[in-house]
C-alpha cells in the first residue's frame, strides 16, 4: 500500500465517509424502497452499534496497526499514525481513573470489533436491490 499514495487517499477518504454514504444510502432507502428495507437499516444500524460498542467497552484494543507496528521511517507514503489515531486517548482512559473526555476530541477509543466494517456490511446488504425494483417495478 505504500507504494501507491492515490489508492491510500481513496482509502482514507472512504472510511473517513462512512457517516454520509450511510446517511445517503438511509435516505435512498426511505424514499425508493420498501419501508421493511429501511427498518431493517436502522435496526440493524442500531443493533451493531451496541453490540460493537459493549463489546468494545469491555474489551478495548490497541489495534494490528500497534501490534505489527515498522519502524517510523520504513514506510514513505503511510504516516507512522495511520490507524492508530486512538491510541493516545485509550491508553489515557487506562492510566488515569478521572480522565476527561473533551467532546471537541473523541477519537474512536476500540479498534475491535470494527464499527466501520459493520457498517459497511449493513449498508451493502440494505440496498442489495437493484434500483429500479426500488421503485417496485418488477425485473
Amino acid at each position: 500500500m505504500d507504494r501507491h499514495p492515490h489508492l491510500l487517499d481513496v482509502m482514507d477518504r472512504t472510511y473517513w465517509s462512512l457517516t454520509l454514504y450511510s446517511c445517503v444510502v438511509f435516505i435512498l432507502l426511505t424514499l425508493f424502497s420498501r419501508q421493511e428495507r429501511t427498518k431493517e437499516f436502522l435496526v440493524l444500524f442500531f443493533v451493531s452499534a451496541i453490540v460493537v460498542s459493549v463489546i468494545g467497552l469491555f474489551f478495548p484494543a490497541d489495534g494490528t496497526m500497534v501490534f505489527y507496528a515498522l519502524e517510523p521511517n520504513t514506510l514513505v507514503n503511510v504516516s507512522p499514525r495511520e490507524g492508530t489515531f486512538w491510541i493516545d486517548a485509550l491508553h489515557a482512559v487506562r492510566a488515569n481513573p478521572d480522565h476527561t473526555f473533551r467532546l471537541n476530541d473523541l477519537p474512536g477509543l476500540a479498534a475491535f470489533p470494527s464499527f466501520h466494517a459493520a457498517m459497511g456490511v449493513i449498508t451493502v446488504y440494505c440496498a442489495r436491490e437493484t434500483p429500479h425494483r426500488w421503485n417496485g417495478q418488477s425485473e
